[in-house]
């Protein structure tokens, strides 16, 4: 598997924001890794189970807190996938995990991961507990926007029946 190692993790590159992106990956004949005690919640355990790996720089400017959405899509593995959001430190000894929660499953969306810092550099470790192995498709999708704002929303209705005089409707 090309992207095994932390320091071999494919790039994602973000080009647009609220906008699907679609892989493909694999974890069979990857390794487990050794990431300190903490890093991960069980069932996902990293250190014992196949895992491959992604790398993302946060989009957005100081003040933007941007976020991600992420679903497995398909798996051919008899197991259960896995994923977790590491910041990239000086180097893959160095990972600091943005959650420990256990994000596993298939068509479920893990939604609004993070808030990340703009500009830095983060890590995504796909795994499968329960098996050896199998093809993964995922989606991600990156959303930004201060903490009281979704500019992935769709548009605002127009049956809204706003007044214009300042006053406030009931019920």
């Amino acid at each position: 598997v090309a992207n095994d190692q932390c320091s071999d993790a494919e790039l994602i590159d973000i080009t647009e924001l609220c906008v699907p992106l679609e892989f493909m990956t694999t974890n069979i004949d990857a390794c487990p890794e050794n990431l300190p005690a903490g890093t991960f919640s069980l069932p996902c355990d990293f250190n014992s189970e196949e895992t491959s790996w992604y790398q993302f720089t946060a989009p957005g400017m100081g003040g933007d807190n941007p976020t991600m959405d992420f679903v497995f899509d398909s798996y051919t593995g008899s197991g259960t996938p896995f994923m977790g959001i590491f910041e990239f430190g000086a180097d893959c000894s160095n990972l600091t995990p943005v959650s420990t929660t256990c994000r596993d499953g298939l068509n479920e969306t893990f939604g609004n991961i993070g808030p990340f810092t703009p500009g830095n550099q983060y890590l995504i470790a796909i795994s499968s507990y329960g098996d050896t192995g199998g093809d993964f498709e995922f989606t991600v999708k990156f959303n930004l926007g201060p903490d009281n704002d979704d500019p992935c929303a769709p548009e605002v209705s127009s049956d809204y029946n706003v007044p214009t005089d300042g006053t406030a409707l009931n019920g």
